[in-house]
């Protein structure tokens, strides 16, 4: 058990037969005799649906520790993602609703982080940004300034905006799950 003034962003919580990955905390403090709130932004991990909870902050909220397995992602036929765990060889199938909006950044030979809640597969662990190559983008119109940027696919079919001097075959960090470009990666 833990107080809900001290839910931390990646906390999962038990709450009936679901388990909800908090997102996003907000303390609201009053003065006098009003009570303060803790706002939290929940991701289901079995339907991916968002919800919001208002706790008071001493009460107490039940929360679970989710095991961690390093995995590479195989691929996805369907609906269905498959993933390998490094260490072991064993193979875990995850439904796509598991997985939620980021399933687009999932490139083959991808190495992440599954989560398990009892021995059971719910979700991976996404990093805020991925690198990914850039497939086809323009060439720069001779004498454009850095501040017009340009449109460029990426390997995953994801259109972004990059600045002027990106490449076709350049590899670029965006960020999870809008696709905003960061910066460009040597390598």
């Amino acid at each position: 058990m833990k107080k809900a003034s001290d839910l931390r962003i990646g906390d999962v919580l038990k709450e009936g037969g679901n388990y909800l990955k908090v997102i996003s905390v907000t303390r609201h403090s009053t003065v006098g005799q009003m009570a303060g709130a803790v706002f939290v932004k929940c991701q289901n991990l079995l339907t991916g649906n968002v919800i919001e909870k208002r706790f008071k902050p001493d009460e107490n909220v039940e929360d679970i520790y989710l095991e961690r397995r390093d995995t590479e992602f195989l691929y996805s036929d369907g609906d269905t993602f498959y993933f390998m765990d490094v260490n072991t060889y064993e193979q875990y199938e995850i439904p796509s609703s598991y997985i939620g909006e980021v399933q687009k950044f999932l490139t083959p030979n991808m190495k992440i982080p599954l989560l398990f809640i009892d021995g059971n597969p719910v979700t991976i662990q996404f990093p805020d940004t991925v690198v990914l190559k850039v497939i086809s983008t323009g060439e720069p119109v001779k004498g454009e300034t850095d501040n017009v940027w340009k449109s460029a696919i990426l390997e995953n079919n994801i259109e972004t905006m990059v600045p002027p001097f990106i490449k076709n075959g350049d590899l670029v960090r965006v960020r999870v799950p809008s696709g905003e470009y960061v910066e460009r990666v040597k390598g």
